[in-house]
């Protein structure tokens, strides 16, 4: 990759394409910011400031950004919720000492919020994202630190819960059914679910580094961004982003390149014990409601006789655990009854495998 200044706009050569890219005017900002910071911390009835976006840790804006500063105000000094006038509108302009990367004036938004009133209202991820990002100029009595603190903390079992039902959809999304959408002939569908495999490993990788999501429009760069991401991420995301051609052909591109993130992230998460094995089959057990029991008296069964080395093969196996879940069978007595006389039964195993399942089932009563 390589840059070069040309009137005033680094220009990024990446594959073959010259893209404009904006520069960062915050060092011409922060004067402008800093003074209407001080004028909040003289007004008693604000509690602390906080310089959010740009001003924050991403430490970047450019001529289409607004200055996010949020304000936080004390709910006693605003009895019978008589707010104070001074309060601004929460967007205006204003005029910067000298025009800056072709611009004259910037946009300043002023989130206000009451401290206490706060503490009761759920935040969504954007929010606590924003604030977590954010920066605290002004705390007059530490209440402010002490409430980030509180509503930012991080969920660890919502984090579990949320990987392994992402990740127990990857093959879905990001082959098995690109595949069957291809062979029924919609390859507009196909391409559709590739990208929401995208959209679910970005969202993987912020759970994975215990972060939330930023707003959609920083949320793709960010994750190139975070400390742990698969070797060679950024280029295989943005190979497996491109689509090139409606053709099954690009569809089986964009999986293979897919399958080069989703592999190793989701062995890794495996490995560091974020998510069981069968992120699928546990997703259905114990969240998506589909599965009441904790094991079925099918998988018992085959359990069993995997446990006493039958000898019957992997196919006959799983075709043994469907049709007693077809059959809804429920005890060991209307199993040996069916292995007897059901003529399904005794159409696919043979009167050895009957005789040896027999034997064994007799051995578990």
């Amino acid at each position: 990759m390589e840059n070069s200044k040309i009137n005033r706009q680094v220009i990024v050569v990446y594959s073959q394409l010259v893209l404009p890219k904006t520069v960062n005017i915050k060092p011409h900002i922060e004067d402008l910011a800093y003074d209407f910071v001080e004028r909040l911390k003289g007004k008693k009835e604000v509690e602390g400031v906080v310089l959010l976006g740009g001003l924050g840790v991403r430490n970047f804006l450019d001529k289409h950004s607004d200055v996010d500063i949020a304000v936080f105000v004390d709910y006693k000094e605003c009895e019978l919720k008589i707010l104070p006038t001074w309060l601004p509108r929460f967007d205006f302009h204003v005029k910067l000492p000298k025009p800056v990367d072709d611009i004259e004036d910037i946009e300043f938004n002023v989130h206000q919020q009451i401290l206490s009133a706060e503490r009761e209202h759920e935040w969504d991820e954007g929010k606590k994202e924003a604030y977590s990002q954010g920066n605290v100029v002004y705390d007059q009595r530490g209440f402010l630190t002490k409430f980030l603190e509180e509503k930012l903390a991080y969920d660890e079992e919502q984090r579990r819960r949320r990987l392994i039902e992402i990740v127990g959809q990857f093959s879905w999304y990001g082959e098995i059914n690109p595949h069957r959408q291809i062979e029924r002939g919609f390859i507009h569908n196909a391409h559709d679910l590739l990208n929401q495999t995208g959209e679910m490993i970005v969202e993987v990788l912020f759970l994975f580094n215990r972060r939330y999501r930023p707003h959609k429009k920083w949320r793709l760069e960010t994750s190139f961004r975070l400390p742990r991401i698969p070797r060679n991420y950024e280029a295989h995301m943005k190979e497996a982003m491109l689509v090139k051609d409606y053709t099954p052909a690009d569809i089986e591109r964009r999986i293979v390149a897919f399958e080069t993130i989703t592999a190793p992230l989701q062995e890794q998460l495996i490995a560091d014990g974020d998510i069981p094995e069968n992120s699928y089959e546990y997703a259905c057990r114990h969240f998506w409601g589909r599965q009441i029991l904790d094991e079925p008296f099918s998988e018992s069964v085959i359990r069993n006789l995997l446990a006493s080395r039958v000898n019957l093969s992997s196919n006959k196996l799983r075709w043994l655990e469907a049709y007693l879940n077809f059959r809804l069978v429920a005890s060991l007595e209307e199993l040996k009854s069916l292995l007897e006389y059901d003529s399904a039964l005794r159409g696919i195993l043979s009167e050895e495998e009957i005789s040896q399942m027999t034997e064994i089932l007799n051995d578990k009563e």
